[in-house]
């Protein structure tokens, strides 16, 4: 074999090894993608599974929240603190989860809209119980008048308040 075709000879064992290796890249390349896309898919499957025993839970929370306030609507009398709806249940456990229960009274809380009459007016009392609210949980009562511009209709700000 002459010195040329010897050269030749190796050129295209070296292209074919250069080849080869693009060709083993490329199949790299397509298992690391199929890996990949792999892994996403399961961690997709996965919280989709917890999304859906997440909201099975919190039904079962709410289904048993409307039993003990069904219980409760059959003994006539006033609602108190004192009852069984009011008490915050047991944690239940279900499935993989827990399911806890805690009914709050929300007549107990100050209700910002009746603040005013329906004509725009400030209630007086209301506003008073706002103010020994405030200051009895450290809010600033100067916070008020701009909740007070927020609630009625005009453009006309309060004395600390903004329209």
């Amino acid at each position: 074999m002459s010195e040329r075709q010897h050269a030749h000879a190796q050129l295209q064992r070296g292209a074919a090894l250069v080849t080869v290796l693009l060709a083993v890249a490329l199949l790299m390349l397509v298992v690391v993608e199929f890996t990949y896309s792999s892994q996403v898919d399961t961690h997709l499957a996965h919280n989709a599974l917890r999304v859906t025993q997440a909201a099975c839970l919190a039904q079962s929370g709410i289904n048993l929240g409307k039993l003990v306030l069904e219980k409760d609507a059959k003994t006539a009398g006033i609602d108190a603190l004192d009852e069984e709806w009011a008490e915050r249940l047991p944690p239940l456990p279900a499935g993989q989860g827990l399911v806890l229960v805690h009914i709050v009274d929300e007549q107990g809380k100050l209700n910002l809209n009746a603040l005013r009459h329906a004509n725009g007016t400030i209630r007086g009392p209301w506003r008073e119980v706002a103010e020994r609210l405030f200051a009895l949980r450290d809010v600033e009562v100067q916070v008020l008048d701009p909740i007070l511009d927020w609630l009625d209709a005009d453009h006309f700000p309060e004395p600390r308040g903004a329209e």
